[in-house]
């Protein structure tokens, strides 16, 4: 998805003052202040926003599925193998279950255990990103990190 439209372009250059008198680049500093809801730099600004939450979103669900594709590679079928091998990667109990679904109970009880068996505290928080996950199932790296 393009999120950075000709319009948008438009909108940010009238904003700016671009170039000074010496045609020096000056995009950090705003020339005028926008008082107009309806003013149409804004609205497009606004519709930049929207557009990078529906890419987001749709990076989200693309990074879910493909994660899950490479867990039914693996032959990690129960719940329970597929939260012990995630949380092992990195991955944070709410990221967990955006990938697993419908196991809430499942998920926390399954981290709680690897916690207790490797002495871990609640405050060593798993973060990884979705992204950063799936290049790690895909390199092998989450294979040898157990």
């Amino acid at each position: 998805m393009d999120c950075i439209t000709p319009t948008l372009i438009a909108a940010m250059d009238s904003l700016t003052g671009r170039y000074n008198k010496t045609g020096i680049d000056e995009w950090d500093k705003v020339t005028r202040f926008i008082h107009d809801d309806k003013d149409w730099r804004l609205i497009e600004i606004h519709r930049f926003r929207e557009r990078m939450k529906i890419a987001e979103t749709m990076r989200t669900s693309v990074d879910i599925n493909r994660i899950r594709g490479e867990l039914k590679k693996r032959n990690l079928t129960s719940t329970e193998e597929k939260t012990a091998y995630l949380y092992r990667m990195g991955m944070g109990g709410n990221t967990i279950r955006m990938i697993i679904p419908n196991c809430k109970s499942d998920v926390e009880h399954v981290i709680a255990q690897i916690r207790s068996r490797s002495g871990m505290t609640k405050h060593n928080k798993n973060s990884i990103a979705l992204s950063d996950a799936l290049a790690m199932i895909k390199s092998g790296m989450a294979d040898r990190k157990q």
